[in-house]
C-alpha cells in the first residue's frame, strides 16, 4: 500500500501518548484502534528537543499489513519502558512492511519486543527490527549522550525474512559519535526462516560491543549469513544454524569483528573467521573467501540509506 494511503492497522494499539512533531506527520493523541497513515509512518513515539517522552508504552494485538514503509518508530525517549507484544496474549503481526519496528535516539530506556511476527512481501521490505540510536542525534542534542545506555531486549519473535533484507539490525551511532555506549542488546530464543534473502537475519554493526546473541534458531538459504558481526567483544551462545546454507556461512565474522565469543549451539555450527581475536569454542571454523566488491558496495548503500 503505498504512502499516505490508510494502512491496515487493528487491535488495542498504543496504550501511552503519542506526540509527533516531524513534518508531514500529525499528532495524535492516546490512540487507539485504526490508525491513518501520517506522511510515510502510521505510529512514531517520540518527543522533541526540551520535550522529552518518558512513562510506558505498550503495543498489543496489532496487525500491520501492507504499509510501504517503516510501521512502528520510536525516537527521543528517555526513562520510558516500551513494550512491542510482550507475551504470546499480546502478540502484533508486521507483513508485508518496509521495517516493522525502529528504534531510534532513547536514553536510559527498558524495551522489550518479543511474541511478535514478522514477515516481508518482497520487494518492500528493509528489517524486521532495526536498532540505531544516535542516528538522528542532530535534533537530540540536549539528549545525546545519554547518560544511561538503554536495554533493549528482542525474543520470543518469529522472523520470515525473503528479497532485499534482514531479520533484525544493530548499529550504535551513539557510539560511533560520542564514544558511548547508547544500547545493550539481547537477541534470543527467535526463530528466523530465510528463504533466500538478500542479508542476514542478525546483523551486527562495527559500533557495537557487549551485546548477547543467544539460542536463536536459523533455517534457510540466506545470500550473506545467518548471523554477520562486525562488532566486538559481543557473546553469540548456543544459536542453531545447522539447516542454514548456501551462503557465506552460518556465522560470519567479518573483517572488522574482534574480540568476540561464540559458543557452538550444534554440531553443525559452521563459522567463518576473518577478525581479530575472535573466540570459538564447540565449532566448526570454515575457509572461504570474504565478500567480493559486488555485496560490500551494496552494504554500503544500505549503510548510506540508514543515515538518510
Amino acid at each position: 500500500m503505498s504512502a499516505g494511503n490508510l494502512p491496515q492497522t487493528t487491535g488495542p494499539a498504543c496504550d501511552g501518548c503519542v506526540n509527533l512533531f516531524e513534518l508531514g506527520f500529525r499528532k495524535l493523541n492516546n490512540a487507539h484502534g485504526v490508525w491513518g497513515c501520517s506522511g510515510f509512518i502510521p505510529l512514531i513515539i517520540n518527543g522533541g528537543p526540551g520535550d522529552y517522552v518518558g512513562g510506558s508504552h505498550t503495543t498489543a494485538n496489532c496487525d500491520f499489513i501492507d504499509i510501504g514503509s517503516h510501521c512502528h518508530v520510536v525516537v527521543g525517549l528517555k526513562d520510558a519502558t516500551i513494550t512491542i507484544g510482550g507475551s504470546p496474549n499480546n502478540s502484533n503481526k508486521f507483513e508485508g512492511v518496509w521495517c516493522g519496528f525502529n528504534l531510534n535516539d532513547v536514553s536510559n530506556c527498558q524495551v522489550e519486543i518479543s511474541y511478535n511476527e514478522f514477515k516481508n512481501n518482497p520487494p518492500d521490505w528493509w528489517d524486521g527490527v532495526q536498532i540505531y540510536p544516535g542516528l538522528y542525534s542532530a535534533p537530540w542534542i540536549a539528549l545525546l549522550p545519554p547518560a544511561n545506555a538503554s536495554i533493549c531486549v528482542v525474543s520470543h519473535n518469529d522472523f520470515t525474512v525473503q528479497g532485499v533484507g534482514g531479520g533484525i539490525y544493530l548499529t550504535d551511532w551513539t557510539y560511533a559519535f560520542y564514544g558511548q555506549k547508547g544500547i545493550n542488546a539481547v537477541f534470543t530464543n527467535n526463530n528466523f526462516t530465510l528463504e533466500n534473502p538478500y542479508w542476514t537475519g542478525i546483523w551486527v554493526r562495527p559500533s557495537c560491543y557487549n551485546n548477547i546473541i543467544s539460542n536463536n534458531i536459523f533455517n534457510g538459504n540466506p545470500r550473506f549469513a545467518g548471523i554477520s558481526v562486525e562488532g566486538y567483544n559481543n557473546m553469540l551462545l548456543a544459536n542453531n544454524v545447522q539447516n542454514v546454507y548456501g551462503c557465506f556461512a552460518p556465522i560470519f565474522l567479518l573483517e572488522l569483528s574482534a574480540e568476540n565469543t561464540v559458543v557452538g549451539g550444534s554440531n553443525k555450527t559452521n563459522v567463518l573467521d576473518f577478525g581479530t581475536d575472535n573466540t570459538l569454542t564447540g565449532v566448526n571454523i570454515i575457509q572461504g573467501n570474504p565478500p567480493g566488491p559486488e555485496l560490500q558496495a551494496a552494504l554500503q548503500r544500505k549503510h548510506d540509506l540508514m543515515k538518510q
